[in-house]
C-alpha cells in the first residue's frame, strides 16, 4: 500500500513528506506569542508518522528552514530547536526557530532535515 501524500497537515500547514516513507512534516507559521497580534512571528515544524496523526518516533537531529523572499536572491536561514508546545498531544514532535520579523508574503521555501548522517532538503509551499 502506497504512503497518501497529504497536501495540509492538522495544524493547516503544508504537509511534506520525509525520506524513506518515514512520515511526514508539517510547516507552519505562528505568531510569536499565541493570543498576542505583532508583527513577529516564527516557523514551528512538526513531525508525525506516516499517518499523519501521530508523532514520529525517532526525531530529526538536526532541522532548518530556508525561506524563501520575493525579489531577493539569498532565503531567510532559520535553525530550529525542539520546542514542546504543552497545548498539543503531538508537542513532542515540534520544533521552531526563534521569533523575528520574517517580511515573506507567502510561506515558501525547503525544508532541511537531517535524521543522524542522512540529511535531506524538502521543498514546500503553502499559504502563510
Amino acid at each position: 500500500m502506497a504512503t497518501p501524500r497529504p497536501e495540509v497537515g492538522p495544524h493547516g500547514g503544508p504537509a511534506v513528506p520525509l525520506a524513506e516513507g518515514r512520515g511526514f512534516a508539517e510547516v507552519i507559521l505562528e505568531a510569536a506569542k499565541p493570543g498576542v497580534s505583532g508583527r513577529q512571528q516564527r516557523v514551528a515544524v512538526y513531525f508525525f508518522g506516516p499517518d499523519l496523526k501521530t508523532a514520529l518516533d525517532a526525531l530529526p537531529t538536526r532541522v532548518g528552514v530556508d525561506l524563501k523572499v520575493r525579489g531577493k536572491e539569498e532565503p531567510i536561514r532559520l535553525a530550529l530547536k525542539p520546542d514542546p508546545d504543552r497545548q498539543t498531544t503531538d508537542s513532542n514532535s515540534r520544533f521552531a526557530s526563534e521569533a523575528r520579523v520574517l517580511p515573506i508574503e507567502q510561506l515558501i521555501g525547503d525544508l532541511k532535515v537531517a535524521f543522524g548522517g542522512e540529511e535531506s532538503t524538502i521543498p514546500f509551499a503553502g499559504r502563510r
